[in-house]
């Protein structure tokens, strides 16, 4: 039996980051310090389920974005940095199921936002039921524990 593991993240659903800090600069946000939102301990933290998504937003808040945005408008933001679903690898996903003895199983590093943005893109669970985001699984794809699991 064969198993075709897939990201997410730019791979299925188109991202770029570079949006949504773009997106808080314009709303008067700092670019040295939104720029680090992706690379923080606080958002590795999220993606590994550790923290919730009200901690998250607060210290966003704090460290790296303007105090006055709501936690609606940087959910919005943050949401924006995934703006669509790529065809092809549908395509290519819809045709390994068909191959007898493959299975497909997908890998992501995520938190609950971007799940949330995911499933109103796409529903993964029409390819496969093996589905590992590290929000669920508290590991993120770096950390040596993850794929033994």
């Amino acid at each position: 039996m064969k198993l075709v593991l897939f990201d997410v993240g730019n791979v299925i659903l188109k991202a770029d980051q570079k949006i949504s800090i773009k997106k808080f600069v314009d709303l008067g946000s700092i670019e040295e310090k939104v720029s680090k939102i992706y690379h923080c301990s606080e958002y590795k933290n999220f993606s590994r389920g550790k923290i919730g998504n009200e901690k998250f937003y607060e210290s966003l808040v704090k460290n790296y974005v303007r105090n006055s945005l709501s936690y609606n408008e940087v959910v919005q933001i943050f949401d924006s940095a995934i703006f669509a679903v790529d065809p092809d690898v549908l395509k290519i996903m819809s045709k390994l199921q068909k191959i007898k003895k493959t299975n497909l199983a997908f890998l992501t590093d995520t938190n609950n936002w971007q799940t949330r943005r995911e499933k109103e893109l796409v529903n993964l669970n029409e390819y496969s039921k093996k589905i590992f985001r590290s929000n669920e699984i508290g590991m993120l794809k770096t950390d040596k524990e993850c794929f033994p699991f």
